[in-house]
């Protein structure tokens, strides 16, 4: 009798600038927080247990999340229903500084699983990693549009 293994979901993160504001690690998670941006990425499948453990780490780091949460599944051929439930949760709770949930997805079971439970996500091209949020990408329309409004009146003078 042959066993195969399906490959356990790895999380990593993207660095989101040279000085990282926050760094936790457990043994299969590895969380960084910089610059207002924390990126987990998910690689493999999803499944209930895995669900836990990302369940939990996302309740850990959304609630004070003050710009993006990205959760890049681009890699992930998997999704459980309890791993959606688990997005689903983080994506209807409040942020105490208005932070915004991101997910990207690119295997078309990933992207139905995500579709069926009404979760917005970015797609990218299969093959390419998705670009690091900047720390602009994490600032409010209406501050980004201050700050123009701000550099406009100074060239200006």
């Amino acid at each position: 009798m042959t066993s195969t293994t399906q490959p356990a979901l790895a999380l990593t993160t993207t660095p989101t600038s040279a000085a990282d504001l926050h760094h936790h690690q457990t043994d299969r998670i590895t969380i960084r927080v910089g610059d207002g941006v924390i990126v987990l990425t998910a690689i493999g499948r999803i499944d209930r247990l895995t669900a836990a453990r990302l369940r939990e780490d996302l309740l850990d780091v959304w609630p004070a999340c003050a710009g993006i949460l990205t959760v890049d599944l681009s890699a992930c051929t998997y999704l459980s229903i309890d791993a959606v439930h688990a997005l689903q949760e983080i994506w209807r709770r409040p942020t105490r500084a208005y932070g915004r949930l991101r997910v990207i997805a690119n295997h078309p079971d990933v992207i139905a699983a995500l579709d069926a439970a009404n979760i917005p996500r970015v797609r990218t091209a299969r093959g390419t990693a998705p670009a690091a949020p900047t720390v602009a990408a994490s600032l409010s329309p209406a501050l980004v549009s201050a700050r123009a409004e701000e550099d406009r009146n100074r060239i200006e003078r």
